[in-house]
């Protein structure tokens, strides 16, 4: 009888032994067990608007990007992106809105070929092969309301720590998994600016001239890279939470004003391209 109960207890011992097994995740992995994964959150949405500063039919998409995103107050995020034929620069108008980064998206997926002003939606419907992710203005709200309605398996929060003195943000990205994640994922991030007073050419105008155009939502720079970092290398179960810490630095020679800009949080299929989710934060 004795011996029956050793057997019976040292049974339910290695039973519980090998369950408890099933919590331990290795780093970088933050296993938060108490994680509601029933909580649902709304997806939200990348707009990104492609455009130049010599695009005459491009105030008009800025404009209906931003009713847009007023609209969806919170919920719908700009990034305007620079690059092509139009954002080349010229001695009559020296300024370079363009960047590295933006220029490479331009030219992966085909924008400023197909023309301008066109953009993407969360970059949905790339397929390998097929440019069919490029979206007219006229089809933005369409795919907008489609991406709003979607519940997001994850959850991005954001924060931005400014120092005046040496100009370097310390940004700060949690990343909470409410359904279970896949290894193909990428974490990017874009800094953005706001109101810089520049030209642009609006052919609503006689002449088509605007000297002190109001240009908003500019891509300024990708600090982890043009197509940022993987988050993990092995799928990732539902209740995890990541926690990743940068540190980015305005260089010396750019005239970016830290008041008016903001740091975007996205994460990316590396297969796919589309996002997935995204969030924003104001840089100071």
């Amino acid at each position: 009888m004795k011996n029956r109960l050793f057997l019976l207890f040292g049974a339910i011992l290695s039973a519980i032994i090998l369950s408890s097994c099933g919590d331990v995740i290795e780093e970088p992995y933050v296993y938060q067990k108490p994680l509601d994964t029933t909580k649902t959150t709304n997806q939200k949405v990348l707009l990104e608007d492609y455009t130049g500063f010599t695009c005459g039919n491009c105030p008009a998409a800025h404009e209906l990007a931003a009713e847009i995103a007023k609209t969806y107050s919170g919920k719908v995020i700009i990034m305007a992106v620079h690059a092509g034929g139009y954002a080349k620069t010229s001695p009559a108008h020296s300024y370079d809105f363009k960047t590295a980064s933006g220029t490479i998206y331009d030219d992966f997926f085909g924008i400023s070929k197909v023309g301008n002003p066109n953009g993407m939606i969360n970059r949905k419907g790339y397929a390998e092969g097929a440019k069919n992710h490029i979206l007219p203005k006229t089809k933005w709200q369409k795919q907008v309301d489609s991406a709003l309605a979607k519940v997001a398996k994850i959850e991005l929060t954001l924060k931005s720590t400014y120092n005046e003195s040496t100009k370097t943000t310390k940004i700060d990205v949690t990343i909470n998994y409410l359904g279970a994640g896949t290894k193909d994922l990428n974490l990017d991030l874009y800094l953005t600016e706001d109101s810089i007073i520049n030209y642009q050419t609006d052919y609503r105008l006689t002449p088509p001239d605007n000297p002190a155009y109001a240009h908003m939502h500019v891509l300024r720079d990708t600090p982890l890279g043009t197509w940022g970092e993987l988050i993990s290398s092995t799928d990732v179960p539902a209740g995890t939470k990541i926690s990743k810490s940068y540190n980015y630095t305005i260089a010396s020679d750019k005239d970016f004003v830290p008041k008016n800009m903001h740091i975007i949080a996205a994460i990316h299929n590396i297969k796919t391209y589309e996002i997935v989710q995204v969030e924003e934060v104001s840089l100071k």
